[in-house]
């Protein structure tokens, strides 16, 4: 018998593929024994995978038609037809197999009969497990119907966070909806967050399974959106040790130093009423890659920016919700890969992050080798990966957690600064209550410094309230039930999306009087960080909810609220924030949901302001103290840097 037509394989208990030694593609035959009757081959086929039973048979032999015979060897027990034969029966007869009734012809997915087979198979599987996944306990929490089986529908709605608030209001403190695949638990009140969320932490600080979006383009190493566990235990133990109380402090001079080439920008080049918003990006991005990596970024034109832009764009995309189908519907990462719709995306965007990452890791690497290397959060974790790979770490762990420090501290930190702007341009009453608090508490000759934000609660209260009204993460922020959750007599079961409802909370008209309006003095008695907030046993007196809650609030809140205080408190030092002018005349600000980004992230669309020195001594100042910290350098990490960040 020619191999080049038959391949004999061992049977599996789950399936096998036949395949074509001379190029045809495989086949899969689920638990298929083929037994001979006379010069017939009969092939019973059962197929137990993904909750549905199908049985099947197909007869090749002298009483079939010419076209169809196959010489027949009694030995085999696993097949591959030939192409022409597969051409015949895939066209005729492969819509019938997820229907579970007889079909003549193989388990066979072929060229373009693939997407088919597919769509009929997800189909099926999708309606059966999406009915077995049904929970009657569920029924105790209020909710909107929704459609059948997928609820809202597959994914978010366009204006999720406006939809959730009023949904908030009218079933109260909790309610469930169903979104495609999961059952979700939106959490309205400090009280179930409390309960739910932190007391119950350890089996409600998980993510839901993505098996595209995190196993494939991250491979399972991104921490926001990795499942609870023993590697996401060690990782944030290797944050906590580099953003502690006092390790926060040593980003100070690298803060304020970026805060006068800021300050100098905006002064010098925003005529056009729209370079600003790009001013704010380096400003961050400095930061974080500055005492990351060491390496300081004197323009968006490095191009550690743009490769960070690109890494975080393809992440922004791949972790969306709908971004691929396998993580709607978990189970279909049962399927063979070749039959996955989005694999092939998802393996070239890990290949396209990775290589990223590994490019600035390694340059890293070469400057610790050299001795050239500037004290730094990577080089500290770099010097210490053998204590870590002794807790189960490997080096991509280090590479991702390292890396993910500058992703969490970019564009966040960025986003809110542009979204203060906005609200400061549209509120020229809040600036000259903060300009009235300057006077009070500044010498006129100088820039506010750290030393100052002490004795400046009104400013610190313009960040808080622009955290409050922009939380980064809209609706909310997510977990994960790993197991059954109790709430006042409600079961919730395990394997439920649990959501943090920020579009509600921040705006909950019990909580917060007009909460639709930017009022900053709302928070003049809230003077300590947000983390110190969320430490305490009454979960009302948190501030925000902006930078999560338990096990997964953000570790770097101290460090995001310091770059944003000291930035707001320059900008409303030395400049007048206005709209930009249309024929001379101001025009009116949009504030709206649709003044930013649908991306999931609250990130204002680029927008136009006018950025006025208050006096010409002012614009000076600005001027001067540019000029001298060019000369002077700062101190990073005990180190004395020179302006391009070189240990001098």
């Amino acid at each position: 018998m020619p191999e080049d037509r038959y391949h004999d394989r061992k049977s599996s208990p789950q399936s096998r593929f036949c395949g074509h030694p001379g190029g045809a593609p495989a086949i899969p035959v689920f638990d298929c024994e083929a037994t001979m009757s006379r010069s017939y081959l009969h092939v019973p086929v059962s197929a137990t995978s993904w909750g549905v039973r199908v049985r099947f048979d197909r007869r090749f032999g002298p009483r079939a038609t010419n076209a169809n015979s196959i010489p027949i060897d009694p030995g085999l027990k696993a097949w591959t037809i030939p192409q022409k034969y597969l051409d015949l029966v895939t066209h005729h007869h492969l819509c019938a197999v997820s229907l579970g009734i007889k079909m003549d012809g193989a388990l066979a997915v072929y060229q373009d009969h693939r997407v088919l087979a597919l769509a009929v198979i997800s189909g099926i599987t999708a309606i059966v497990m999406a009915w077995l996944r049904l929970d009657r306990r569920l029924d105790t929490i209020p909710g909107p119907k929704g459609y059948p089986l997928i609820g809202i529908g597959y994914q978010l709605p366009p204006k999720a966070p406006a939809l959730f608030r009023r949904w908030a209001m009218e079933y109260g403190e909790v309610f469930k909806i169903r979104v495609g695949w999961y059952n979700w638990v939106v959490i309205n009140s400090p009280e179930a967050i409390k309960e739910i969320l932190e007391k119950q932490a350890v089996i409600t600080s998980s993510k839901a399974p993505s098996p595209m979006g995190h196993d494939i383009v991250t491979g399972g190493n991104r921490m926001p959106t990795m499942p609870y566990g023993s590697h996401w235990r060690a990782l944030r133990s290797v944050i906590r040790q580099i953003t502690t109380v006092p390790m926060t402090a040593t980003f100070v001079p690298t803060q304020e130093f970026e805060t006068k080439q800021m300050l100098f920008d905006l002064a010098t080049d925003n005529d056009n009423d729209r370079n600003f918003y790009q001013h704010m990006r380096r400003y961050a991005f400095s930061i974080i890659m500055t005492n990351t990596f060491g390496t300081r970024i004197k323009s968006l034109d490095h191009p550690a920016v743009q490769n960070a832009i690109r890494s975080q764009a393809i992440l922004r995309r791949t972790s969306r919700p709908g971004a691929y189908l396998v993580d709607e519907i978990p189970p279909l990462a049962s399927l063979p890969t070749w039959l996955q719709p989005g694999r092939r995306d998802a393996q070239a965007a890990a290949k396209e992050v990775l290589d990223i990452k590994l490019d600035i890791w390694h340059e890293l690497e070469k400057q610790v080798t050299s001795g050239e290397a500037p004290h730094c959060y990577a080089r500290q974790i770099y010097e210490s990966k053998e204590s870590w790979y002794a807790q189960g770490l490997t080096e991509e762990h280090l590479i991702w957690v390292s890396s993910g420090l500058v992703e969490a501290g970019f564009e966040t930190t960025a986003a809110t600064l542009n979204s203060a702007i906005l609200y400061l341009a549209s509120n020229p009453e809040v600036q000259k209550k903060a300009q009235e608090e300057f006077e009070r508490v500044l010498e006129p000759d100088r820039l506010p410094t750290f030393e100052d934000l002490a004795n400046l609660p009104y400013v610190r209260a313009c960040v808080k309230e622009v955290l409050r009204m922009n939380p980064i993460l809209a609706p909310g922020i997510r977990h994960f039930a790993e197991q059954d959750v109790v709430y006042k007599g409600h079961v919730i079961p395990k394997g439920t999306v649990l959501l943090a409802n920020t579009a509600f909370l921040h705006f909950d008209p019990e909580r917060f009087e007009d909460p639709l309006a930017f009022k900053p003095e709302r928070y003049l008695d809230h003077t300590l960080y947000s983390s110190e907030y969320a430490a305490m046993s009454d979960p009302y007196k948190r501030d925000h909810f902006t930078f999560s809650t338990g096990r997964r609030t953000c570790p770097g809140a101290r460090l995001a609220e310091n770059s944003l205080d000291i930035a707001l408190a320059g900008i409303m030092w030395a400049f007048d924030v206005r709209p930009p002018l249309v024929n001379g005349v101001e025009v009116d600000m949009n504030v709206g949901d649709d003044s930013y980004l649908d991306t999931g992230f609250t990130i204002p669309k680029p927008f136009a302001a006018r950025f006025i020195p208050r006096s010409e001594e002012r614009l000076g100042i600005v001027k001067k103290q540019w000029e001298l910290a060019q000369q002077d350098g700062y101190e990073l990490r005990g180190e004395q840097v020179d302006v391009d960040g070189i240990v001098q």
